[in-house]
């Protein structure tokens, strides 16, 4: 295959055209993707803030990669309609499936997977603006498992972060950003006036965005190169408008996510040099102008990575109210011409000439008569005056991409992300809700059209896209009661939206609409109007669809009560009412219930319609499959010929609805084994649906596969064998109807000989495409199995602690696992062995017998169970996933309450690591004989490939998970197993604390095992005895712990707490109940309260200044979101720095506070720390003061958070973080040397130099102990740590060992903080989340350091995160307060 071949990447290419520089970025792709493969495909996520330049370094590296890859495929990763739009076009391309098949998401995206695993050459896909993982819950599903591929995620948000290495895009350095602004012109030019372009450069933030617009208004307003200071003074005008129409709450839209003043920024400089173009368009024209910007207004409430002209088309059409700017894509009949003419007649950029055409003036200006205007022959739509427009306002304005594509007519333009987001808000409230209803408007025109005539199914996917941006808008721009499905003057509307997801495979969209309707109808039109009972019945299908079958039943009796009420027992809308209530019925193979309903419909009908009516044959096909289900095929088949007599009489021999029941009658026949009726029957059905067939859903395709004889003569062990398959699956599918496998086991028991390879193929389609349909309509994601769902369970006596046990019976590695459950209590000390495993991937799983009973656990459990089992004796063992009962809430949280016990009495914990691999037995030997190597010997060297394989084993998923932490942490005698290989405790422990000992002054190759071998037991391991003996005297709390295993994982969010409690001390038990019906919100507000309460401190709040950016927003501020994983940040806290801002109890008795000691009912002046419960908001309140104000807040540098994949590539990328480091730092080193000398509060005490980089290291010696003296060595490091003063020196040897002391305390702490500076000259590291002018540095009683709060409209204060403030940290501003200065924060 040629290279670069296959693949979309082509219809892409002109989004790039800007690029230049980031040759280190490119080189850390290519460096990447050109190591060896270990066989799955590599996946690198490119991470930045929006407009840095993601997706062209992306392209870039395509470019110059096509001749590697045999295929490159582009996934626009929007939302997840457009990456299933992606997902279409490369299984199109590929030939898999049909580009006008709509069936469900998981087919095409499974065939492509499986395809390029297949694959022997090179490929690349290429996930692009996927910015909001929360629509993909499983992005796995999006990967090949396998083959030599490679993948890149382009995203502004670091969910991804473990996906993956993690690549950040810096912002563009001045070389790289004055290049891309002034491209083009000629080089003596630049390098003379390099400088204040540079200004220039840094003002916008080296955000790539806003450069390549800058240098687009360069280019349209012809500045000159060294008019730099004017186009700064411009700019800085444009920006004060920018932010005098910015909302007041634009930063805390959840679709812009920055950090900190820096990137505010960098983004308002988008903003701005947007607006700078934005307004010249049309500049002479004011009214073209209006309608120009009215459009690109507009268009910014579309889904803005494909906007085609099919929808501004759509809504042209002469049958829709005319709308008065579309004229400017109007044509007039002496401008229809020939092609040729057109051409003659544009100037150089496709804009057609004033002498050739009348103006969009003439028609919306009267000049041409109202008569004439509102014809169709002065309103014809003109495509090239569309794409004139567009192509202007890409070419001479940047202000939008065209993305190309073979076919003109479905070309389609892009705003970028960011800029979307600013188009919708820059406008007044009233104007955006405007504009989210016109958008409404023109989407329901495209879906009008969609209904009405063929459409591709690209096109479809394209206005669901929109569709789903709309909705989007609508529920977060117009007020509430007038949403759709809300109001009454949009329910056509909202039933047309609603019928159009339905119809595309959403049923879960169609029902939130419908769901909406249904009780805004209830309120307006009351209960018993014939349009609220008919979305009452489109409710109950809905609910039908995702398997609520009591939901469903619920709804269809009680309209049934309505219309028997309003029309009698037998009116036809009764009837019709009652035939829904049959297909509940048939739904749950509840057969004599749907029989005897049905029957009783029939003999109704017949009173008052003839037998040829189509819904009395649709009622008597429904019985026909009821008889079905009953295996009653005598009266099945002749009540099937009779169906198919009176549809060929009513509808045609050749109507879907005559075919299908042919086809039903044929599968009857082979029941019966009649096999030669039902191939004759079969082979016109055939014929019939290869002339006519149409299939654009789910249940249309699983008419087609049931073609009967493609399960012909199928032999007795083959029929076994695919009815297993089809069993097997359903039980992965929720709601699983049973006649769905009754009917494909009865149909393949019935066969003796036929068409087997026709049958294998067609009934794996159908089982895709049910398990696709299941999958894309179910709340939530195919992530985990019902464990132990066959095991009846009895109860267990929680006065007695019963737990139960499972012995593993004795066999070969290979047989299948055999065991048996038993009751026992824990108090009478029974012998066993506890298992420590990581569940793995749920979506893998196998089966063991359990008490004869076969019984579906995760794959990894089955493999440690198979190599724990002994060949000639039964093991008895402990294993949470089948020992306990998974669906018994109440069972679940008594048993996790237990853990500790559980733990502490076995006699063994297990602790399973996972299969060998290539280097893990090296690893296991290694680590198993570490007891016997001599670190302290100078000639001994560390083997590099030993090293490697111990880094692979402790980066196995097991040591990433929170439950293995109590698990290993309490067990008596904890055993590491690995394969066939094992290692004790006291190795890894051993391992651990040798790498701390020797990690310094032994070389950077041992120094690398640090940071390589922290993980979530490291805080044990390396002091082991210490933290048992604190367990054992019940000193060890609950703080500790939650410091210690932030970055832990688990798949319930409530185990980031629950699973801690056993570790710690009683009355942390006692206060935290192991609860599994809260919700994450209650118990992270129940922990909060009782740390602070217990504490007597805020010091607890420290969890803020971790990875909270996408904490639960219903959350107070104060309150930490408990149930999240950190990304690696640190605490100043966690740091165990010895810090005294808040004083001692003294200084804060003597500004008139009682002795700290806080309960909740005692009054405000009593107290000094209360929690108040105002209706749904929790709000702290304490005492405190003041510091100052902050006016500046750095950001840091965006880090990658990978570690290389071998020891040289860790000590690179080591490097590089402190470059980037040491380079934020040159940057706010130069802001405080511009500092005034009248704001230097250091100027009694140090010089502001000292202050710097003393703040750079929070005043603490290289053992983060205590204040470095006057006459620290560290001042000279600290130089050459900045590359003066030995910066000849080359990196390694005697250099890294120099710098080592002050590079070890600085980069945990600046690496994710932003420098502070306040009004009056203080210095400091806060949360990066930090804003200026906006937030508060204050000292709070209880606080071991400074938080950060900030100011909010309605007098109370939030919380943002704790603070190093340098010269404020022993307690000194706390002492020198007057008691005037003593303020009461309320924080919400």
């Amino acid at each position: 295959m040629a290279s670069g071949k296959l693949g979309n990447f082509d219809g892409f290419k002109n989004l790039g055209e800007d690029f230049i520089g980031r040759k280190n970025e490119l080189a850390g792709i290519r460096s990447y993707f050109s190591a060896k493969s270990n066989g799955t495909p590599r996946v690198l996520i490119i991470h930045a803030l929006a407009g840095q330049g993601k997706t062209q370094i992306a392209l870039e590296y395509c470019r110059q990669s096509r001749a590697i890859y045999s295929g490159i495929f582009w996934l626009n990763a929007t939302s997840d309609m457009t990456v299933i739009g992606s997902f279409e076009k490369i299984s199109t391309e590929l030939q898999l499936v049909s580009s006008e098949d709509l069936s469900h998401a998981a087919v095409k995206i499974r065939a492509v997977k499986e395809y390029l695993e297949s694959w022997k050459e090179r490929w690349l896909m290429v996930f692009d603006n996927y910015d909001w993982p929360g629509d993909y819950p499983d992005t796995k599903r999006l990967i090949p498992s396998r083959g030599r591929g490679d993948v890149i995620f382009m995203s502004r948000n670091k969910w991804l972060v473990g996906l993956g290495r993690f690549l950040e895009i810096p912002s563009m350095t001045s070389e790289e950003g004055v290049r891309l602004l002034l491209r083009g012109r000629d080089e003596q030019d630049i390098e003379q006036h390099k400088v204040g372009w540079s200004k220039v450069v840094r003002r916008l933030g080296g955000l790539a965005l806003a450069l390549s617009q800058a240098r687009a208004y360069l280019r349209y307003k012809n500045i000159s190169i060294g008019a730099s200071k004017n186009f700064l003074t411009t700019y800085e005008a444009y920006r004060n408008v920018v932010l005098q129409n910015m909302p007041r709450d634009f930063w805390e839209s959840k679709r812009i996510k920055v950090q900190g003043l820096e990137e505010q920024n960098m983004v308002i400089g988008a903003f701005t040099t947007w607006e700078m173009l934005f307004q010249e368009v049309d500049s002479a024209d004011q009214q073209r102008k209006d309608y120009v910007h009215h459009f690109l207004t507009l268009s910014a409430f579309f889904e803005p990575t494909h906007i085609g002209e099919s929808i501004f088309q759509c809504r042209h059409r002469p049958v829709y109210t005319p709308v008065e700017w579309m004229n400017i894509f109007s044509t007039t009949p002496n401008r229809i011409a020939s092609q040729d003419q057109r051409s003659s007649n544009t100037n150089a950029l496709g804009v057609e000439s004033p002498e050739s055409a009348i103006s969009d003036n003439d028609l919306a200006n009267g000049k041409i008569s109202q008569c004439d205007q509102d014809s169709q022959c002065y309103r014809k739509w003109d495509h090239m005056r569309f794409w004139n427009l567009i192509r202007q306002l890409q070419n001479e304005f940047s202000l939008l991409h065209i993305i190309s594509n073979t076919d003109p007519e479905s070309s389609s333009f892009s705003l970028h992300p960011l800029i979307r987001n600013w188009i919708q808000v820059r406008e007044p409230v009233e104007k955006i809700r405007t504009y989210t209803y016109e958008a409404i408007d023109f989407v329901h025109t495209s879906v009008l059209a969609c209904r009405g005539a063929p459409t591709p199914a690209e096109q479809q996917r394209l206005v669901l896209t929109h569709l789903d941006a709309c909705i989007w808008n609508d529920n977060r721009f117009t007020h509430k009661e007038y949403r759709l499905g809300r109001h009454i003057s949009n329910f056509y509307i909202t039933s047309t939206f609603s019928n159009f997801y339905k119809h595309s495979g959403r049923a879960s969209a169609s029902l939130e609409l419908s769901s909406a309707a249904m009780e805004t109808r209830k309120q307006v039109l009351g209960k018993e109007h014939r349009h609220t009972l008919m979305v009452i019945e489109e409710v109950a299908s809905l609910y039908i669809q995702q398997a609520r079958w009591k939901e469903a039943e619920e709804l269809q009796e009680g309209v049934i009560a309505i219309k028997e009420k309003i029309f009698g027992s037998k009116h036809l809308e009764t009837l019709a009412s009652a035939v829904r209530l049959a297909d509940v019925y048939i739904s749950q193979s509840r057969q004599k219930e749907a029989e005897n309903l049905l029957l009783q419909v029939l003999e109704k009908r017949k009173e008052i319609l003839t037998e040829e009516q189509v819904n009395t044959t649709l009622t008597m096909t429904k019985l026909v499959l009821v008889y079905m289900g009953q295996h009653n095929w005598g009266d099945a088949t002749e009540l099937c010929s009779s169906v198919i007599e009176m549809q060929t009489k009513a509808l045609g021999a050749w109507h879907p609805n005559t075919l299908t029941s042919m086809q039903t009658l044929a599968t009857l026949y082979v029941y019966q084994g009649k096999r030669k009726e039902a191939e004759e029957l079969e082979i016109q059905v055939r014929e019939a649906w290869n002339r006519n067939r149409s299939v654009t859903h789910a249940d249309t395709l699983e008419s087609v596969m049931k073609l009967p004889s493609s399960c012909v003569g199928m032999g007795q062990e083959e029929a076994e064998e695919l009815f297993e398959q089809e069993r097997d699956a359903t039980k992965r599918i929720p709601g699983a109807q049973l006649s769905d496998t009754e009917r494909i086991r009865n149909t393949l028991l019935a066969n003796k000989s036929g068409f087997v390879g026709e049958a294998k193929e067609l009934l794996a389609q159908e089982l895709m495409l049910k398990e696709s349909v299941r999958d894309d309509e179910r709340s939530e994601p195919l992530n985990s199995i019902n464990m132990g769902s066959s095991i009846t369970y009895s109860a267990l006596n929680q006065n007695k602690r019963e737990i139960r046990l499972l012995t593993l019976c004795s066999g070969g590695f290979e047989d299948e696992i055999r065991c048996k459950l038993d009751v026992v209590s824990i108090d009478e000390t029974p012998s066993y062995t506890a298992l420590s495993y990581c569940w793995g991937n749920q979506s893998e799983h196998s089966e063991v017998f359990v008490d004869e009973k076969k019984v579906t656990i995760t794959k990894n459990l089955e493999i440690a169970l198979r190599y724990a089992r002994k060949d000639h004796q039964d093991m008895v063992l402990w294993a949470d996933a089948i020992c306990i009962n998974q669906e018994n809430l109440k069972e679940k949280s008594y048993q996790v309450r237990m853990m500790g016990s559980i733990y502490t009495t076995a006699i063994y914990v297990r602790i399973w690591l996972g299969e060998s691999d290539n280097d893990s037995d090296v690893a296991m030997d290694f680590i198993g004989q570490i007891h016997t190597v001599n670190f302290e010997n100078p000639n001994y060297e560390l083997n590099l490939d030993t090293w490697k394989a111990v880094k692979h084993l402790v980066r196995r998923q097991w040591w990433t998970r929170v439950w293995v932490v109590q698990e290993c942490f309490l067990a008596k005698k904890p055993k590491f197993y690995c394969g066939r290989k094992a290692a004790d405790r006291e190795n890894f422990t051993l391992l651990i604390q040798l790498q701390g000992k020797y990690g310094v002054g032994y070389g950077p190759r041992l120094r690398a095992m640090q940071s390589s071998l922290e993980g979530p037991l490291t805080f044990l391991l390396y002091d082991w005895d210490k933290y048992k003996s604190m367990n054992v005297k019940g000193t060890l709390n609950l703080t500790k712990v939650i410091i210690a295993t932030t970055d832990n994982q688990c798949s319930e969010p409530l185990d980031k707490i629950f699973a801690l409690l056993s570790m710690c001390k009683d009355l942390d038990r006692q206060a935290i109940k192991v609860d599994y019906s809260l919700s994450a919100r209650q118990l992270s507000i129940m922990v909060a309260k009782y740390l602070l309460l217990e504490t007597e401190t805020v010091n607890p709040l420290f969890v803020l200044q971790l990875n909270q950016a996408d904490k639960d927003p219903t959350l107070p501020s104060w309150v930490p979101d408990y149930t999240q994983c950190n990304d690696g940040e640190n605490s100043i806290l966690s740091l165990s720095l010895p810090f005294t801002a808040a004083a001692d109890n003294l200084a804060w008795t003597s500004l008139g506070l009682p002795r700290l000691s806080p309960q909740i009912d005692d009054s405000l002046n009593s107290i000094t720390l209360r929690i108040e419960d105002e209706g749904s908001f929790e709000t702290l309140v304490l005492h405190g003061l003041i510091l100052d104000v902050i006016t500046a807040a750095l950001r840091p540098p965006w880090l990658d958070l990978y570690e290389g994949f071998d020891l040289e590539e860790d000590i690179q990328i080591k490097r590089r973080r402190r470059e980037l480091i040491v380079n934020a730092c040159k940057e706010w080193e130069a802001y405080v040397k511009d500092l005034p000398v009248s704001r230097d509060p250091y100027e009694k005490t140090c010089t502001r130099y000292h202050a710097f980089w003393r703040t750079l290291i929070a005043d603490r010696d290289s053992n983060l102990l205590g204040p470095p003296p006057p006459d620290s060595d560290l001042a000279a490091c600290f130089e050459a740590w900045m590359g003066r003063g030995t910066q000849n020196a080359k990196p390694g040897g005697e250099y890294e060992d120099y710098i080592r002391p002050f590079n070890r305390s600085a980069v945990p702490l600046c690496m994710y903080r932003s420098f502070l500076v306040t009004e009056r000259g203080y210095l400091g590291l806060g949360s990066r989340n930090t804003v200026a002018f906006q937030d508060h540095v204050c000292i709070l009683r209880g606080g071991m350091v400074p938080f950060i709060l900030r100011k909010r409209g309605d007098g109370y204060w939030g919380f943002v995160g704790e603070a190093y403030v340098h010269g404020v940290m022993d307690g000194g501003f706390v002492r020198r307060a007057k008691r005037e200065d003593l303020r009461v924060f309320r924080i919400r």
